[in-house]
């Protein structure tokens, strides 16, 4: 026993702190590894945000074509109910396709439309056409919805400029001089705040949603271009 006691005894007094040398090594060691992950947790980040903002610019560009889709296809069926006239019919489906392309009907007239479209009833143009001479109009009614909301920007934090922009059909400068066709949106905590749109009811038309202001991407590309 004494034997196993002195035995013990030297095991338990064995023990001892770290050197000063041996901290070193373990901090450069744990210094290696974080400036080893830290870049790559970042391009995760990057990767992350990247899938998201191209996600958001595939959806709500898809609803506004799908409401585009929604109203032609609204038009051209009370065409074919209301004229039997193959000519006619044709004359009448170019001109609505005309007219509602110059005035922006044949997209969310606001911003606000394309979140919630529900209820809303407009008329677009069918005539005057070379086959009838007397001007004619179809109703289109929106019944259904087509974007739930548009998020804000995913790289908003990181730069405080992102945003987003939409570009309207039919520019009006008696509204906002020297401003061209694309307006800045923002949007956070459920509010969207639409800058410089035409608030009086007049058709203009949003055709499209882009990106401003995230910079490049990992693939070397400009954001802003995005989708192609």
């Amino acid at each position: 026993m004494l034997i196993e006691g002195k035995f013990l005894g030297r095991i338990v007094g064995s023990s001892r702190g770290m050197t000063l040398i041996e901290v070193l090594v373990v901090t450069a060691i744990m210094g290696l590894i974080a400036a080893i992950m830290v870049p790559m947790y970042q391009i995760v980040q990057q990767r992350d945000k990247e899938a998201r903002l191209l996600e958001i610019l595939n959806d709500v560009n898809n609803g506004i074509q799908d409401y585009r889709t929604y109203v032609i296809k609204q038009g051209y069926a009370k065409i074919e109910a209301a004229i039997t006239d193959e000519k006619k019919r044709t004359a009448a489906k170019d001109t609505m396709i005309a007219s509602g392309a110059k005035f922006g009907y044949l997209y969310p007239i606001h911003p606000g439309k394309l979140l919630n479209p529900l209820g809303d009833t407009f008329e677009i143009s069918t005539g005057p056409t070379a086959y009838d001479a007397a001007p004619g109009s179809v109703t289109i009614v929106i019944n259904r919805r087509f974007l739930r909301r548009i998020p804000p920007h995913p790289f908003k934090l990181w730069y405080p400029n992102a945003h987003w922009e939409l570009k309207e059909v039919a520019s009006d400068t008696t509204f906002l001089p020297n401003t061209g066709p694309w307006r800045a949106w923002e949007s956070g905590y459920g509010i969207a705040t639409w800058m410089g749109w035409p608030t009086n009811n007049k058709a203009t038309g949003v055709i499209s949603l882009r990106s401003r202001g995230a910079g490049l991407s990992l693939a070397g590309d400009n954001t802003d271009d995005w989708p192609k």
